[in-house]
Parts: structure tokens; sequence; C-alpha cells
């Protein structure tokens, strides 16, 4: 499952490769902290904020303005014997403000600003029990590329993270004691690295 979005993204981008001036496919590599909103009457927050974080991504742009990007996350909320571990894949359309806005050239040759939302799928594995808990997510963020090289850009993302129906809070703790599922939020913040794919010289963020 977590390489599910990932492949999508290298499936679509290969087959529709067309020939553009500009490379269209680039890899991501974050890292960063994911702080609980909700549900948390539970749990004493800052106890719970997650620095166990990684996300692994690839993105497609269509053409300068618009994207699709798919990613894999793994979380974990506490520790092992009181918490929760997630896996999560995602599939999000991207927008480049830089480019819909048409910021000046001297400034988006080094700086991208992109937003970034669509659907989820996590598959959360509690500590108290041996199963896990599956539940689907809506996620809406912004990214700051800032270009170190044509090949390599410094990322910082900001990512809000809407849980559709949990049944664990991040403790790992049934909710309520009963089980009725919840919705639930989390908010991520990282930096990472983004890799550019392409014999040409320039990526769509830059051309």
């Amino acid at each position: 499952m977590r390489y599910l979005g990932i492949g999508l993204i290298f499936l679509v981008g290969f087959t529709l490769q067309a020939q553009k001036k500009y490379n269209q496919i680039s890899l991501e590599l974050k890292y960063g902290a994911v702080v609980p909103v909700s549900p948390t009457q539970f749990i004493e927050r800052s106890e719970y904020i997650s620095f166990k974080n990684i996300q692994l991504g690839a993105r497609y742009m269509f053409d300068q303005k618009w994207g699709l990007s798919g990613g894999y996350v793994f979380q974990r909320f506490g520790d092992q014997h009181q918490g929760l571990k997630v896996h999560g894949v995602s599939l999000e359309g991207v927008v480049s403000l830089t480019h819909v806005f048409s910021i000046p050239y001297y400034i988006k040759e080094y700086v991208n600003i992109q937003l970034h939302a669509g659907p989820g799928l996590s598959v959360a594995y509690p500590s108290s029990i041996s199963g896990s808990d599956n539940y689907g997510n809506l996620l809406a963020g912004g990214s700051l590329l800032v270009k170190l090289s044509p090949k390599i850009a410094l990322v910082g993302d900001v990512t809000y993270n809407y849980q559709l129906s949990q049944s664990y809070a991040y403790n790992g703790e049934l909710l309520n004691g009963t089980g009725k599922a919840e919705s639930g939020s989390s908010v991520f913040v990282g930096i990472g690295i983004n890799v550019y794919l392409g014999k040409e010289k320039y990526h769509a963020d830059w051309y």
C-alpha cells in the first residue's frame, strides 16, 4: 500500500511525458513533527507530539502551474507500550502559486510557493491491540521550495490532516472506552529535499 501513490505518479509521469522544455517529475523526502490537534481529551498533547515521522513522495507537474503528488508517511505517537503507529498513503493535487500569479522572475528563479490537497488512507496500529484501525484522511497544506541547484531544492511544508473516523486515541487506547469512532486531526510541520528527474536542465518549478 505504501508505494501505491508514488508508483501511480511514476506511471502517469513516464506515460504522459511530452516534449516539454522542462522536466516534470520530482522525488521528495521530508522529516518533521506531527502535533495532535484532536481528540486530545485522553492525553497531554505535549507528550504525544511525534518526532518519529518520515514522508516519501513523488510529484508530476502537468505544466508549470498544476500537478499531482503521491506519498507515503510513517508516524509514531508515544511509544510501543502506549502509543500509535501509523502508515498512510495520499494522492493530492498541487498548484504553484508562484506561476499562477506570475511572480517576478528574479523571485521565482529561486523560490516556489505551492498548495496541495487531496484524500488519503491510513492504517494505525494501537499499542493496546494486535490489530489495526483503518480510516480515511483529507489533507491540505502549503510548501515553500528554495532552489539549491537545477536538480535539488530545499522544501518546508505545513500540512493539516483531518482523520475522518478513528477509533483509537494517540496513546493507543480505545476512544471513550467504547470504540465509537470520532473524527480527529493533526498538523505536520517539516523540512526536506526535492530531487528533480529528467534530461532537461530545469524542472517546471523553475522554468
